[in-house]
């Protein structure tokens, strides 16, 4: 640490290192591997659309899982993990996909963890995807 309590008395505090600068191709490295640069707009899109769905899920008195992106597991578009609490985790590939995907994803992440099939799960499915589409026409 360079606080200035750690130093002996008259010492001078060194300049800081220079930094590169992070222009669009610098890749940054990371101790468990490269860090990618990551696309902010369909990140934040995937974050307006999971706190809409879950607000419209709690509306209806639905479990909401939790919503991540991008799943653990390579070259796959959705994942689903138990906790142990019951709850899940919905991991869904948001990269190079269309938005009415991620949300078909987000949607059925909702069902599973809701346990609802059948008719059941056809009637919230085209009621959250209608609702989720309105809301973000909304927002945008």
């Amino acid at each position: 640490m360079d606080r200035p309590h750690d130093r002996p008395a008259g010492a001078r505090r060194r300049p800081p290192a220079a930094t590169p600068s992070l222009g669009p191709q610098t890749l940054l490295l990371h101790p468990a591997g490269t860090m990618t640069p990551v696309d902010t707009s369909a990140s934040l899109r995937f974050s307006s659309l999971a706190r809409l769905l879950a607000a419209e899920a709690r509306r209806h008195g639905l479990a909401v899982p939790g919503f991540r992106s991008p799943p653990r597991l390579a070259g796959v578009d959705r994942t689903i993990r138990w906790t142990g609490e019951g709850t899940c985790m919905v991991s869904v590939r948001v990269r190079g996909r269309e938005v009415a995907d991620v949300i078909a994803d987000l949607v059925e992440g909702v069902l599973v963890a809701n346990r609802l099939t059948g008719q059941a799960a056809e009637g919230w499915r085209l009621a959250l995807r209608s609702a989720l589409a309105q809301l973000d026409a909304q927002a945008a």
